[in-house]
């Protein structure tokens, strides 16, 4: 986790293999989004001009997260790589209210400052039983809890909104 550098990942070209495309390089990365977002565009412009076709960014919040943790700016987390339990899967706690800020803000236009943390803090609230059916979570995804201070939490809420307002493409114009 320590050696982890989301920023090579995120800001590495996305290499496509028409031969075999599972084995495309660097799908997970800035270049790959914004290819894809311009060809949805460009296919649906009706829905790009209505807003109707948005981006929820992740990747671009966990990279300015990144920064933010980087230079100490995210009190105990020093890099993004703490999220994660195995490079695909975020642990629980900061990391998955990280990802419903993000969601929050694009769907409904606003700050996400105004939720309610603390439910992330709560490892029992992971469990499927409390997920609306159908529902499942993956226990062993959920890693060690990271918790969620007031501190972290307006680190987080204030990068989501700030990210998400300059996003071009989330259609989120406060």
């Amino acid at each position: 986790m320590r050696k982890f550098n989301y920023a090579e990942h995120w800001l590495a070209p996305y290499e496509w293999n028409p031969q075999v495309p599972w084995e495309s390089k660097n799908a997970h990365s800035r270049d790959y989004i914004t290819r894809l977002m311009e060809e949805l565009r460009a296919k649906y412009p009706a829905l790009a001009r209505t807003g109707h076709l948005r981006l929820i960014p992740n990747g671009e919040v966990f990279f300015a997260l990144d920064q933010k943790a980087r230079a100490g700016q995210l009190p105990g987390i020093d890099n993004i790589g703490r999220f994660y339990t195995d490079g695909g899967h975020v642990r629980c706690g900061l990391p998955r209210f990280t990802l419903a800020a993000t969601c929050y803000a694009v769907m409904f236009g606003e700050h996400p400052g105004r939720l309610d943390y603390t439910i992330y803090n709560d490892k029992e609230n992971y469990r499927n039983d409390k997920l609306p059916q159908p529902g499942y979570v993956h226990w062993p995804d959920l890693g060690e809890l990271i918790p969620i201070t007031p501190e972290r939490a307006k680190v987080v809420t204030d990068t989501v909104w700030q990210v998400v307002c300059e996003n071009p493409y989330t259609s989120v114009h406060p």
